[in-house]
């Protein structure tokens, strides 16, 4: 299974235990369901303390530009629905 380092808590984890997102060309930041989308990903814990401090620079870290505010909220709940579906 391959590992990935979760832009929130810079942890290492299984691949399936994480959720991928992506930056649109707007900044704006969204979960990839199937991790297919294309253009460079960033992988996140399925907890609200990593949404948190990704958004706080770990998106913009990964992604290598700024980003767009995100709404820890309506993040955390998508993420959270993404780990019901998995």
């Amino acid at each position: 299974m391959p590992i990935r380092t979760c832009v929130g808590c810079q942890k290492r984890d299984e691949q399936q235990k994480l959720v991928r997102c992506v930056a649109e060309a707007s900044g704006r930041i969204q979960i990839d369901e199937h991790a297919r989308l294309p253009g460079r990903g960033a992988w996140l814990h399925r907890r609200r303390e990593c949404v948190e401090a990704a958004a706080r620079g770990g998106f913009a870290r990964s992604f290598r530009r700024r980003t767009q505010h995100v709404d820890v909220e309506r993040l955390s709940e998508q993420v959270e629905d993404e780990e019901s579906k998995a």
